[in-house]
């Protein structure tokens, strides 16, 4: 009898998958993990992406087939999507940092609820199987400060401008669902809410991982705003691993219009100031202080942020492969070796992600 992980292998052999935001942080690991599972994919990103370096410095684009649009251009969103003919698709387009959005939150609520809209717009007539994996966040959720970690049906009523409308997409994924989607067999989706991600080839200015590198860098002291604040990181591998095994079984689980949080296990939970000193720890150059506290608050920041992960647990027998001191050292290793190696960050991006599928 076939097993649960080459069952999971298989689903995505010869497929055409199709990612959103594929050239940013999570979309280039995440192709680069779909490739090594087989399938042929697809892009669409927008061209002027600020946060897309691991994608040109691991020529990503040499084995997919690349669009470049707005995903709010419904026309040409529709067009390559019909093209495209995709089987499977992992929704990241987004515009992703919360000082961002508090700087333009027209444009936040813009890419994050309309574009998720469009998106789904595309597929309400498409007469073909597809598998669709709607990625949020974590911050969708209503914020009571509690100590115990959300589930998938507390209140959905993010604050902040990035919060919100991280809320709203959830709320329109129920929308399609509920209208659309629920009582046809064609087009089945599901939503995934993640904690903080962190991992190789992050450069997105106002994240804790991605600051850290560029001051110790050249060895300057990171300056850091709320080093007691509680949230769930989760290596960039485990996240992906949660995102491609709700696809995997998503008709033979019936999991259509679910929703699903990944985070670290239970009382993994990190304070900003653990994550620093644990990458900390990894980074070879110490002849400096690598953080001091600054009263500069640009934000209101919440204290707590944790998730409940039972249900994809208990569902889809996933959990996080990476302990926690692997998270540090392979996150700090891989912005080591790119500082040091930088023309052979490819192969050392696919080595660890080949060794993370050999071992699940």
């Amino acid at each position: 009898m076939e097993n649960r992980i080459q069952k999971y292998k298989n689903y995505f052999q010869g497929k055409r998958v199709l990612i959103t935001g594929n050239t940013g942080f999570k979309g280039s690991w995440l192709t680069l993990f779909i490739l090594q599972l087989g399938s042929k994919v697809f892009g669409i990103s927008n061209e002027h992406h600020n946060n897309d370096i691991l994608f040109k410095s691991s020529n990503i684009k040499e084995n997919i087939q690349q669009y470049y649009l707005d995903i709010n251009d419904l026309k040409s969103l529709k067009e390559a999507i019909n093209e495209i003919q995709p089987d499977v698709v992992f929704h990241l387009a987004a515009q992703s940092i919360t000082l961002e959005a508090y700087k333009n939150p027209i444009e936040t609520f813009r890419v994050n609820a309309l574009g998720l809209a469009n998106l789904l717009e595309c597929f309400r007539n498409y007469k073909k199987k597809c598998d669709l994996i709607i990625i949020t966040s974590d911050k969708c959720y209503k914020n009571n400060e509690w100590v115990w970690g959300y589930r998938e049906n507390d209140i959905l009523a993010g604050e902040d401008p990035y919060s919100a409308s991280k809320s709203i997409a959830e709320i329109i994924f129920n929308s399609y669902y509920q209208t659309y989607f629920k009582y046809q067999d064609d087009v089945q989706m599901v939503s995934c809410r993640a904690g903080n991600v962190i991992g190789g080839g992050d450069w997105s200015t106002g994240r804790i991982v991605p600051d850290c590198m560029r001051a110790w860098k050249n060895k300057k002291t990171l300056e850091i705003r709320s080093p007691k604040s509680i949230r769930p990181w989760n290596d960039i591998l485990d996240v992906i691993y949660g995102y491609t095994i709700c696809a995997s079984l998503i008709r033979e689980k019936s999991l259509n219009g679910e929703s699903f949080n990944i985070g670290p296990q239970q009382n993994k939970e990190l304070t900003v100031l653990e994550l620093i000193n644990g990458v900390w720890e990894n980074w070879p150059e110490k002849d400096f202080l690598h953080f001091s506290v600054t009263e500069d608050n640009q934000v209101v920041e919440n204290a707590f942020l944790k998730l409940n992960t039972d249900k994809i647990e208990h569902t889809l027998n996933w959990k996080p492969q990476t302990d926690t001191k692997e998270m540090f050292k392979r996150t700090a290793k891989w912005y080591w070796e790119f500082q040091q190696r930088p023309n052979e960050i490819r192969n050392y991006t696919d080595n660890i992600i080949s060794d993370f599928i050999s071992n699940l």
